[in-house]
């Protein structure tokens, strides 16, 4: 994965649009949940760290979601759960966020509070080519990827206040070579939108434009 050296000025609209309007709301009615399928209550350090990523690597094919995060993703909750007001906007985002890249579907929609985090999983049972595209509103936060080849932890640190744009291809089980474990914490607030496309060509053609 790679983060983008620019943003195409149409999808940095749609982007700043909605992280303005997201962080005007109210949201504290949202509740955010705890995934701890472990019950060990693991703290944000611990499931972003190097030993919880090798216990992770003994048995990959259970780590396809997350086991453990602490945020809330608007994608999976049943519109009931969200401020009504939320809804038409999400949809919004989504036709607009579609359109522009080609995607079929959205994979993510993830509101990180401070300390909120993401652990270690690779995304094997719902593999495609990836963009990634997160606000931090600090930059006191970060998105890591384990290099299989090299054995080490590689981090993409967040940006104060702006977005960044990552792309990337998330194998399948059967592609043991392109795995691509990941993880995420923050001590701010931040997003991350996540879509998915499935064919090759349209997704280099969507990163060549994104970049132009």
């Amino acid at each position: 994965m790679r983060v983008l050296s620019k943003i195409h000025p149409d999808l940095q609209t749609t982007l700043d649009n909605f992280g303005d309007w997201f962080f005007k709301q109210d949201y504290s009615s949202i509740e955010i949940k705890r995934r701890d399928d472990f019950n060990k209550n693991r703290s944000y350090i611990e499931c972003t760290s190097l030993n919880y990523l090798e216990d992770a690597l003994n048995t990959p094919d259970r780590f396809g979601f997350p086991r453990d995060a602490w945020g809330v993703d608007m994608l999976m909750l049943p519109p009931e759960k969200l401020p009504k007001h939320f809804n038409p906007v999400l949809k919004e985002l989504d036709d607009n966020l579609m359109t522009f890249l080609g995607a079929r579907n959205s994979a993510l929609k993830m509101y990180y509070p401070p300390k909120g985090f993401i652990g270690w999983h690779n995304n094997s049972n719902a593999h495609g080519y990836n963009i990634v595209m997160t606000y931090s509103k600090t930059g006191d936060g970060a998105f890591y990827h384990y290099d299989l080849e090299k054995k080490e932890i590689v981090e993409f640190k967040d940006k104060p206040g702006q977005w960044t744009v990552k792309v990337g291809y998330f194998g399948r089980f059967s592609e043991p070579e392109k795995i691509y474990w990941h993880s995420a914490r923050t001590e701010c607030e931040r997003l991350t939108l996540s879509y998915v496309i499935y064919d090759k060509n349209i997704w280099e053609n969507m990163v060549e434009e994104i970049e132009s």
